[in-house]
């Protein structure tokens, strides 16, 4: 019984711990162009030397920077 309580409490800690892309859209939304930009780049060298759950995780955030960067017209200011 009190293997399955601790399994249950592990799966739990760790499922919390998972951001979704509007959290992530919420942690960066007060990033300008430029620091975006910077967030990106940073993201594709961390890319390749991730583990299957890390690629997951840099894909989350990927996805929510290119929302905040085609939101804040980002692609007219030459950042890129």
């Amino acid at each position: 019984m009190m293997k399955w309580i601790l399994l249950t409490a592990l799966f739990f800690c760790f499922s919390l711990n998972a951001k979704t892309v509007d959290q992530y859209i919420k942690q960066y939304k007060n990033l300008p162009c430029s620091g975006l930009v910077t967030k990106i780049k940073d993201i594709d060298k961390k890319y390749s030397m991730g583990n299957k759950k890390k690629k997951k995780e840099y894909r989350k955030q990927k996805k929510s920077l290119r929302i905040l960067y085609s939101d804040y017209n980002c692609t007219t200011k030459q950042y890129r």
